[in-house]
């Protein structure tokens, strides 16, 4: 009989979004990061790194909001297309 053997790699979204930004944009881990628009936009966040969540920046939240919660924090458009890109390299790298 054959025996297969199943790979599973469990990425959280979040997490990744961050990742992709930090390398893209060049951010530095130390800095608070927040996905999703500008401070002082109509958006909501997108992702927020530990350090911007341990401040209570969520998923989901007014970026304005955000911003009051984490003046210091870095804040990014995101975009789709490079997590798309960065998730395909990653399928690459996998394979």
């Amino acid at each position: 009989s054959e025996t297969h053997m199943a790979t599973f790699l469990s990425l959280l979204l979040p997490d990744f979004v961050v990742d992709v930004e930090r390398r893209w944009e060049q951010i530095a881990d130390d800095v608070p990061l927040v996905v999703g628009g500008a401070p002082d936009g109509p958006g909501k966040v997108v992702a927020a790194c530990r350090a911007a969540r341990a401040r209570g920046v969520r998923p989901g939240q007014p970026l304005r909001e955000a911003a009051r919660l984490a003046p210091e924090a870095r804040f990014v458009p995101g975009i789709l297309d490079r997590y798309a890109e960065a998730a395909s390299t990653l399928d690459e790298l996998v394979r």
